[in-house]
């Protein structure tokens, strides 16, 4: 790590060529695959929508935009490989979860608590960029994916700038930590612990 930074190139520049390079792994594949798909309707006879298959693929690549930022935040707040993949299942889950948990809570305490399912998936869908992703998957009308990927988009790009910025701070001894950053231990620890402690508690009470 000493040796890259000590590169004669400025940081933000490394991380963007690094960024892009992960990026466009999976964006010039799909891209190249959506491609041959028509082509090979079109020589069956088929008449290719092209204009709805650039659409679909800047869609999806938008959700993967978000998905992509929202995984290189948890890498640059972490410091080693096993951390990271924990800390990117964190931020893909950890919403969805303590919605479950809520309204299992809510099942179980509230004997008057009626739950029609709309509340919880909105705030599933809402509070994780994979959450998000599967909702607009599954809206019943065209244009609902396309806003959402709009939102997803803007959302990815105020990650980006603050994965930019963690960069700019992130210490090069920081690889081989847990934890990149200091302040943010008792915040990570606060969001795991707590929510550990109870779903625990459902599962020793129904023993």
């Amino acid at each position: 790590v000493d040796f890259f930074h000590s590169l004669p190139l400025r940081r933000e520049l490394l991380f963007f060529v690094m960024l892009a390079d992960g990026f466009l792994y999976t964006a010039i594949p799909y891209l190249a695959n959506m491609a041959a798909a028509g082509v090979l309707l079109a020589v069956k006879g088929v008449s290719v929508p092209w204009g709805t298959i650039l659409s679909d693929y800047l869609i999806h690549m938008a959700f993967y935009f978000l998905l992509y930022m929202t995984a290189v935040a948890a890498v640059l707040m972490t410091g080693n490989i096993i951390i990271s993949l924990l800390g990117v299942l964190v931020f893909f889950v950890w919403g969805p979860g303590m919605t479950l948990l809520c309204g299992t809570y809510f099942d179980y305490f509230f004997q008057t608590c009626y739950n029609d399912g709309e509340t919880m998936l909105w705030w599933a869908s809402h509070s994780s960029p994979a959450g998000w992703y599967v909702y607009a998957s599954e809206a019943a009308s065209e244009e609902i994916p396309a806003g959402m990927a709009l939102w997803g988009l803007a959302a990815g790009l105020a990650i980006l700038a603050l994965c930019v910025f963690l960069y700019r701070k992130r210490p090069s001894e920081a690889a081989g930590r847990a934890m990149a950053f200091g302040v943010s231990r008792p915040v990570i620890k606060f969001l795991l612990v707590i929510p550990s402690s109870l779903l625990g508690y459902l599962v020793f009470i129904s023993v």
